[in-house]
């Protein structure tokens, strides 16, 4: 079988930034859009039985088509002052609207599958900068997202395979709230140390704006921790002119995540975190350096997975992706 698809756009856009005082700048922009989306089927000949259950027979090639209008834009508000910035915008953005076709219960028939346009608006303001002559770098950034027509894919029963299939949905409205923090502090410059921090709280609405309660209401975003944070040492001690030693341990961490969007128990992985280390020797004679060092990932040998479902799923058989074991390593570097 084979599928077909052609997109064809045309866009006009603008985007200006505007000095309105001494550290004060405002940034707005906006783009319109017409898109023309043509997706088609066509399986000439299905050999046995099986073959029949997993590509439907055709007569001839199918497609449909459609147009699409859109615009999306943003306004930003920006001041600097000596080594800080602190902004806050506002945007809209788009994902295209999906069209899938394929044969419907005879050869002459087609099964058409079109989502609207998945549209977002986000709301962000943050505060960024340097203190203390370059001693604390900090980082603070706070958003919102709203989306309608929320795109996913479901498992949906197929009448032909007595099975399951993934199919595009329309999923409705989501929300996603989210704080962003980072600093570094370097009270010398040998010595510094960092940390990050996320929290997100991505989740499906109660009910899409048409008032309906939604099928994923309360359930949070495939791959979505709520809570993740970052952490590590770099420390650069000289020893003569010539070389110096370096070590950097880090740890990261990720709170539970899930795999689908219908948030199955048995397609999620638990909180978990990961120790990592990188330390060496590097020489810096003239205009060439060279480096020796070591590295560790995972180095408590921690087992999670990175992803869980896939085609297997379609069967009633979920399939299960490991993460990356211990590894450990040496590695030379030469530069000019």
């Amino acid at each position: 079988s084979t599928n077909y698809g052609t997109n064809q756009a045309a866009e006009i856009f603008a985007d200006g930034t505007f000095k309105l005082t001494k550290g004060l700048s405002l940034t707005a922009g906006l783009r319109g859009t017409y898109e023309h989306q043509k997706s088609g089927y066509e399986s000439a000949s299905v050999p046995g039985t099986f073959g029949i259950l997993l590509y439907k027979p055709s007569n001839g090639r199918m497609s449909y088509s459609d147009d699409y209008f859109s615009w999306v834009g943003r306004v930003a508000l920006n001041y600097m002052f000596k080594r800080n910035n602190a902004y806050i915008s506002v945007s809209r953005g788009r994902r295209p609207g999906v069209i899938t076709v394929e044969a419907g219960g005879d050869a002459n028939t087609m099964e058409v599958t079109k989502l609207k346009p998945e549209i977002i608006y986000s709301y962000e303001a943050g505060l960024k900068g340097i203190l203390f002559n370059g001693v604390l770098n900090y980082d603070l950034s706070m958003y919102y997202y709203d989306w309608s027509h929320f795109q996913t894919s479901t498992l949906q029963a197929d009448a032909n395979t007595l099975g399951l299939k993934p199919v595009l949905d329309d999923a409705g409205k989501a929300h996603s709230f989210g704080i962003e923090a980072g600093l570094r502090y370097s009270p010398c410059r040998y010595f510094s140390i960092f940390g990050n921090y996320a929290y997100i709280d991505g989740k499906f609405n109660d009910k899409d704006e048409n008032g309906v309660e939604q099928e994923y209401a309360g359930n949070r975003f495939r791959l979505t921790p709520k809570n993740t944070f970052s952490a590590g040492i770099d420390v650069n001690i000289p020893v003569k002119r010539s070389y110096n030693i370096y070590v950097r341990p880090s740890y990261s961490y990720k709170s539970q995540v899930y795999f689908e969007d219908n948030n199955r128990a048995d397609l999620t992985q638990d909180g978990y975190g990961l120790a990592n280390f990188t330390a060496g020797v590097r020489f810096h004679p003239k205009n060439v350096y060279y480096e020796i060092g070591a590295f560790g990932k995972n180095v408590f040998d921690t087992k999670y997975i990175i992803d869980a479902g896939n085609s297997g799923d379609n069967i009633g058989m979920p399939t299960y992706v490991g993460g990356s074991r211990s590894i450990f390593g040496v590695q030379v570097k030469v530069g000019f």
